[in-house]
């Protein structure tokens, strides 16, 4: 997790000089999310696709698919979102939903989640990358879910 998050460090810094006023205008935001969910003193790679579609400058939908393979002791697990997304500056996202967790194995149930999410764009090229952090609310216990997402706005 110690570089993992340096991982996220370095790639801030590199891309500081940088605006995303090149996505203004844009409502389809389409994304890969590389990360890690840390649940229950685990930590489990997490690769997710997600989809913000923006309504105005300040306000979006976004529907996010992620999956942990080797989450819940190997089981595995699958993660949906749907959140609300509030863009206070243009660099900043903030954004709170519902889901649900499916776990696979022998358990093959269905959990409904919290989520709160934050994140800053960075533009780079054409595409944003965007160190990301939420935080879900599952069956009375908290699941951190941290990484980077790599964004092409159209």
């Amino acid at each position: 997790m110690k570089s993992f998050c340096t991982l996220v460090f370095v790639t801030c810094l590199l891309a500081l000089p940088t605006t995303v006023s090149a996505a203004q205008g844009k409502k389809h935001f389409p994304g890969i999310f590389i990360g890690n969910t840390h649940f229950d003193g685990e930590d489990n790679f997490t690769l997710g696709l997600e989809y913000e579609y923006r309504f105005t400058p300040k306000w979006g939908l976004e529907l996010i698919y992620e999956r942990i393979n080797d989450a819940h002791h190997g089981d595995g697990a699958t993660v949906v979102v749907a959140q609300a997304m509030y863009h206070p500056v243009a660099q900043l996202r903030m954004g709170f939903g519902l889901g649900q967790e499916r776990l696979g194995g022998a358990y093959q149930k269905n959990k409904q989640l919290y989520r709160a999410t934050i994140a800053y764009d960075f533009l780079v090229g054409d595409i944003e990358i965007a160190p990301t952090i939420s935080l879900d609310h599952i069956d009375g216990e908290n699941a951190v879910v941290a990484g980077i997402a790599f964004i092409y706005p159209l």
